[in-house]
């Protein structure tokens, strides 16, 4: 197996209908079976090591509420029940 065949695995990923994070999952996966192959000696170079992946971009800060919005959200909630396990969150 030389690097191509794993640059043709990870082009190969892309096609598919899978998500950014599931394709990364999958390559460092691989290659941390090549890390591990040369640590025991299996092969003698870590042609995985090679392999380069884009940096994905961290969406949790869209994810955020400022927090107006969530008093907001927590005045609108019903009081009682739903009003505590939003205070909980």
């Amino acid at each position: 197996m030389v690097l191509l065949d794993l640059q043709g695995y990870a082009t190969h990923l892309t096609t598919l209908t899978l998500k950014e994070r599931t394709i990364r999952r999958k390559i460092n996966s691989v290659k941390s079976l090549f890390s591990f192959a040369a640590k025991l000696n299996y092969i003698r170079f870590n042609i995985a090591a090679a392999l380069r992946l884009r940096k994905i971009e961290y969406t949790i800060a869209h994810r955020i509420l400022p927090q107006r919005e969530i008093l907001k959200l927590i005045n609108t909630a019903a009081p009682g029940r739903d009003r505590t396990l939003l205070k909980l969150l």
